[in-house]
């Protein structure tokens, strides 16, 4: 096993009955009377039938008006300032022509305004198309061309990433493109017109356009890199945002008036947009976001502003664990926790040091339905499946292992498979393209006429109905919260003169959650010529920084399975240990631009956790 990863290997467990009982009778007993109590409003909590995220704001204003809504860095917004400023974005979007259905385009970093400009397309009933704030050029370009933007919204700090594409853009004029000014005095760009100001004038009451809005109707395209190819944009309705509000914070996790809501993480991801903030909002808590997670900063947010819930993504976890100890670790507000991808190998340890109360590990992707949530408070765990199938895969071939009639095989507990989700008779969201959705579809799998969504996951059953993360296919690889195409990366690589042949994966760090890319490349030169620096120049400037693979092995040759795949495990499962290969290795630390060679110095180092990446 490689020394690199030894540490991060998942551990496979096993639910006992005891554990389950246990834990089902104290579910019943603590949960099951609120799920009764709420169960039509969680289904339908509108009796018009057109529950939607407007409506709850205006609600939220008019019961809890003085309490605080939305909190961020020093600020603070009752729930009646917020609704107002809302108001104000929505009725000034509208008296320029914002119809239901219209979407938006939305480029900006973490903070209110962002939230004010999503918000106030949702009463209206347009679509906010949130951008990855990371991207730029080609991929940037591409995520602003997927659907016809009536508007752009730009923030101060985006603007230099915008102005580099605006040229290829359709209806990119100044009238079509507002700027956003931050927390300076920058004088407004003359190409752009100044939203900040222009919403002053527009009225303060609640959009009439909010009656019309269903449950129905999207609200935010999320862009998600799936399994394959450039971004997708996956569609956010107000009916799974209004039913994650009161499934997760009114039943599960008992939110109130009184909770305060941490989401550290980027607005643009479904975690946060979808399920923190309607957590949060559905519920009348008030919303904490930050501009950046600080992991020297986190534990003194929650006491600061008396947290009782955060968010979070797997690698969020490891550097709060991975941070020294201190004495004070546990001496914090925050009762429950929700997300995904928390270690197995640290959940308990987490769980005790912060003394987390309630950790709600769960499922769910941008694209489909399929959803799973460890309500049951069990460790090491994301739930129940409904509605799911675990199949046999071999991920060195990339294909399905299927019995003698073709048929998919259904995988055995504790042994790790790939994720299906019944999409017939369920009601699948998907992508904006229908043509990314077919490509997902499985058909025929078990038989005749079935349909399956392939998740690109993989997972495995640990007893009593529950499961537990494995990994995710060969084809991508998560980093810093980010889906990472490795086809998208080996376009980029292919865009240099010195490649022949090139193979680009996930591998294990030490400490880390998630995989850090690495590329094995054929040099089509002489290895002792190939550029460095220009190569490493390339990938930071084509890449947005989470992608850029910061490992580079030049290869001699690769081997190949018999329909002539490269054999990714092998490379994989080698990793960058240079005791064990003999091919030149070569680091691009966060922030350089040049490669240079993994010297055995350099090795211990990452190994340590000394190099950031």
């Amino acid at each position: 096993m490689n020394e690199n990863s030894s540490a991060v290997k998942q551990q496979v467990r096993k639910v006992t009955f005891p554990e389950f009982f246990f834990a089902l009778m104290r579910f019943l007993v603590l949960k099951f009377p609120g799920l009764l109590a709420n169960a039509s409003e969680t289904l339908e909590p509108d009796k018009t039938g057109r529950p939607n995220i407007g409506k709850y704001l205006q609600q939220n204003a008019a019961r809890y008006a003085d309490r605080p809504a939305l909190l961020f860095e020093d600020e603070k917004w009752t729930w009646r300032a917020f609704n107002e400023e809302v108001n104000r974005y929505a009725n000034y979007f509208i008296s320029v022509g914002l119809q239901r259905g219209d979407v938006m385009a939305v480029l900006m970093e973490n903070r209110p305004e962002m939230l004010f400009v999503i918000a106030a397309a949702a009463k209206i009933g347009a679509v906010a198309s949130l951008l990855n704030s990371s991207l730029r050029k080609e991929g940037l370009h591409h995520c602003m061309t997927v659907a016809p933007i009536k508007f752009y919204v730009i923030g101060e700090e985006l603007t230099g990433a915008f102005d580099e594409i605006r040229a290829k853009l359709p209806q990119a004029d100044k009238a079509h493109v507002y700027f956003i000014l931050d927390r300076t005095k920058t004088p407004i760009p003359e190409n752009y017109q100044d939203l900040r100001t222009l919403i002053q004038a527009a009225a303060a009451t609640n959009p009439a356009t909010v009656e019309k809005v269903t449950s129905h109707d999207p609200f935010a395209y999320v862009f998600t890199s799936g399994t394959t190819g450039l971004p997708k944009a996956a569609f956010q309705y107000h009916k799974s945002w209004c039913r994650a509000g009161n499934w997760l914070g009114k039943i599960h996790i008992k939110m109130g008036p009184k909770d305060v809501f941490y989401c550290p993480l980027p607005l643009f991801h479904t975690n946060p947009i979808k399920m923190a903030w309607s957590c949060a909002h559905v519920t009348g808590a008030a919303l904490l976001i930050t501009r950046k997670f600080s992991t020297s900063q986190f534990w003194n947010d929650t006491r600061k502003h008396n947290v009782t819930v955060f968010n979070y993504v797997g690698e969020l976890c490891s550097y709060l664990y991975n941070a020294p100890e201190k004495p004070n670790d546990a001496d914090n507000p925050v009762r429950a926790i929700i997300g995904n991808g928390l270690r197995p190998n640290i959940f308990k340890a987490f769980r005790k040091r912060f003394g987390i109360k309630e950790i709600f590990e769960l499922y769910g992707s941008s694209e489909g339905d399929l959803s799973s949530i460890n309500y049951l408070n069990l460790d090491e765990t994301i739930g129940i499946f409904v509605k799911a199938a675990v199949v046999k895969y071999n991920p060195e071939t990339e294909e399905f292992i299927k019995d003698k009639n073709g048929r998919l095989q259904k995988a055995a507990q504790g042994e790790a498979g790939l994720l299906l989700a019944m999409a017939d008779p369920m009601v699948f969201s998907g992508y904006i393209n229908k043509a990314d959705n077919e490509r997902k579809m499985i058909r025929n799998a078990f038989k005749d006429g079935d349909a399956w969504f392939n998740t690109g996951d993989m997972v495995r059953s640990i007893g009593w109905g529950h499961y537990q993360f494995a990994d995710r296919m060969g084809d991508t690889f998560r980093w810093k919260g980010e889906n990472v195409a490795t086809m998208e990366v080996e376009k980029a690589v292919y865009l240099s003169n010195q490649v022949e042949q090139c193979c680009v994966y996930g591998v294990e760090v030490k400490g880390s959650d998630g995989k850090l890319g690495m590329v094995s490349l054929i040099p089509d030169c002489d290895p002792g010529k190939f550029d460095l620096a220009g190569f490493g120049e390339l990938l930071t400037t084509k890449l947005p920084a989470y992608a850029v693979p910061r490992f580079l092995r030049l290869a001699r040759q690769f081997e190949t399975t018999p329909t002539h795949k490269i054999k990714k495990m092998t490379m994989q499962e080698e990793g960058f240990n240079i005791a064990k290969i003999a091919d030149p290795i070569f680091i691009l630390p966060l922030g350089e631009k040049s490669f240079k060679p993994l010297t055995p110095e350099l090795y211990q180092a990452v190994l340590k956790g000394a190099v950031r990446f």
